[in-house]
């Protein structure tokens, strides 16, 4: 802690990560990028880089909303935390005593289900292989997606058996929310002072500061339009901005407080950002490949309540990635630095945004 306190002392981080990122953005070829770093009190790095879309050049700033995919599970676990400190349920309830029409392939499954099943994804149901049927009906509800689908799907190990990442059940999780979006709003945006995060895609569609998503075809990036993911906002529906972002990273840098007002206990906190399932990267996106890009040098990799938990070079790291078609986006946290990092880019690319991060925290790493 000393070597990393004195590295970290002998930098000067915001002229020295404004200029990876970039340089960076260069190398990939990126449209563009936003970028908020927070360590202990003090915001380093909250900054636009490049371009919302490539057929207009309008610049991105610090309050330009990205899709902010999966990392919208992370805002879900801390929901379903504040219930918990108000005792409305704790992580091993039934998720059957607030969704009875509940209806899984095995009865057993079905009656003992619980909320910290769905935000560890140890379910046992299957993970990555089955979330295209999430997308097959666009307008299908999250009520809909939850009777259509779950029902359906085997446990092929058995119950409980293995992690593997299952967006499905994040829409489960928030079965005891009259209105999702609305306690989000009351007890989480608002108190964190996130008045630039939208929950919805209309409101989205309306925001005249949004970025443009792209794809890489050929030999060069181009937009698509943006997705529709109302339906799955517990789980990736969330847009944000990197000014907002750096308000929720110093909430969780600050034992859930935000400037000295107690949002969430930290011992909620805690069990969240805690390891709940080991996991394989095969679980996780199907590649053993992928591991180099998403977990460069981890010995261990496991998964807590929406998020991972991991080493890098040594030192624990907190990793949520998020990706929707033509965007990519990570918030990280090193707890022994009290260091958070939220990178978002309106391009498809986990190459880029891994890179920036691994680079960033190096710089603090030596």
């Amino acid at each position: 802690m000393l070597m990393l306190a004195a590295a970290l002392s002998t930098l000067n981080p915001t002229l020295e990560m404004d200029t990876i990122v970039r340089d960076t953005i260069a190398q990939y070829k990126i449209p563009g990028c936003a970028v908020s770093v927070v360590c202990e009190d003090e915001i380093l790095l909250c900054k636009g880089y490049g371009v919302k879309q490539l057929s207009n050049m309008e610049p991105i700033d610090i309050h330009t909303r990205f899709p902010i995919a999966s990392l919208s599970k992370l805002f879900t676990s801390t929901a379903i935390g504040l219930l918990i400190d108000h005792q409305k349920l704790t992580l091993d309830t039934p998720i059957v005593q607030f969704y009875p029409q509940l209806k899984l392939s095995e009865a057993y499954a079905t009656s003992h289900l619980t909320f910290r099943d769905c935000l560890s994804m140890r379910s046992g149901l299957p993970g990555p292989s089955v979330d295209h049927l999430l997308y097959a009906d666009p307008d299908a509800t999250r009520t809909q997606l939850l009777e259509n689908l779950l029902p359906t799907l085997p446990f092929p190990l058995g119950f409980r058996s293995h992690f593997a990442y299952q967006n499905l059940l994040y829409l489960l999780a928030v079965a005891p929310f009259k209105s999702y979006e609305s306690f989000l709003r009351k007890h989480l945006l608002n108190p964190l002072e996130m008045t630039e995060t939208l929950l919805t895609f209309s409101d989205l569609q309306d925001c005249t500061n949004k970025i443009q998503p792209h794809i890489w075809k050929e030999d060069h990036f181009v937009p698509i339009p943006l997705e529709n993911l109302d339906a799955l906002l517990p789980a990736a529906g969330i847009s944000s901005s990197a000014q907002d972002m750096k308000h929720f990273l110093y909430f969780l840098l600050h034992d859930g407080t935000y400037h000295a007002k107690a949002i969430l206990s930290p011992s909620t906190l805690t069990q969240i950002l805690t390891p709940q399932t080991t996991v394989t990267i095969e679980e996780f996106t199907g590649d053993a490949a992928s591991q180099d890009i998403l977990f460069p040098t981890a010995q261990f990799i496991t998964y807590g309540l929406g998020c991972f938990v991991h080493d890098y070079r040594g030192i624990k790291m907190i990793q949520v990635p998020g990706l929707t078609d033509g965007t990519n986006s990570v918030l990280a946290l090193i707890p022994s630095l009290r260091l958070g990092l939220f990178i978002t880019c309106n391009a498809e690319s986990a190459h880029f945004t891994r890179a920036l991060l691994f680079k960033l925290i190096d710089t603090f790493i030596n």
